[in-house]
C-alpha cells in the first residue's frame, strides 16, 4: 500500500472529524433525550412521595371517617322497597318546602363494594330561596342522601326556576 499524499491526509483527517463531530451530536442528542426522560422521571417520582406523604399524614382523618362511616351509614333495608321510601321522602320534602313537583322517576340502583346506591330524578319547580332551602335539607351528612346531577333553567314565570335534580341515597353493603 502506497503512503497517503498530504491532500488525502488532510481528507481523511476532515473525513475523521466530521464523523467525529456527527457521533458527538447524536450521542449528545440521544444523552439529553435520556436526560429529559430521566427528569420527567424524577419529578413524578418527587410528586408520587409528596403525594404519599399527604395520605400518610392524613391517615387518621380517613380511619375517624371509616368508623364514623361504619357506626352511622344504614344498612341495606331487607323488608321493603329503599327507592319507593326515597321518592316518598323527597315528595313529602319538596311540599313541605313549597316546590312544585312535576316529574320525578326512580333510577337504576347501583352496587358497590364500598355501598349500594338507590337514586330517584325528579323535576321541580320553585324560587332558587325555596330550592336551596329544599336541597341543603336534603343533603344533611346522617341522612347519606346527595345531589348527584343538577340542572337548573329559568322558568316561563320569574323568579321561578325549573330544576331536574337526581338524589342519592347511599346504604352501607
Amino acid at each position: 500500500m502506497k503512503p497517503l499524499t498530504p491532500a488525502e491526509t488532510r481528507l481523511l483527517a476532515l473525513l475523521l472529524g466530521t464523523l467525529g463531530i456527527a457521533g458527538s451530536l447524536v450521542l449528545l442528542s440521544i444523552g439529553k433525550r435520556l436526560h429529559a426522560g430521566m427528569d420527567r422521571e424524577l419529578l413524578e417520582l418527587r410528586n408520587a412521595k409528596i403525594e404519599a406523604e399527604a395520605w400518610r399524614d392524613e391517615r387518621p382523618l380517613w380511619e375517624e371517617r371509616a368508623a364514623w362511616l361504619a357506626a352511622n351509614q344504614p344498612k341495606f333495608p331487607t323488608d321493603g322497597n329503599p327507592s319507593s321510601a326515597l321518592i316518598q321522602k323527597v315528595q313529602d320534602s319538596a311540599s313541605a318546602h313549597g316546590l312544585a313537583l312535576l316529574e320525578q322517576s326512580i333510577a337504576e340502583p347501583a352496587n358497590t363494594p364500598h355501598y349500594r346506591e338507590v337514586a330517584v330524578r325528579v323535576k321541580v319547580q320553585a324560587t332558587l330561596e325555596q330550592l336551596t332551602r329544599w336541597l341543603v335539607e336534603l343533603q344533611q351528612p346522617k341522612q347519606f342522601q346527595a345531589v348527584t346531577a343538577f340542572a337548573i333553567r329559568s322558568d316561563k314565570e320569574p323568579p321561578k326556576v325549573v330544576c331536574e335534580v337526581q338524589i342519592a341515597r347511599w346504604y352501607a353493603p
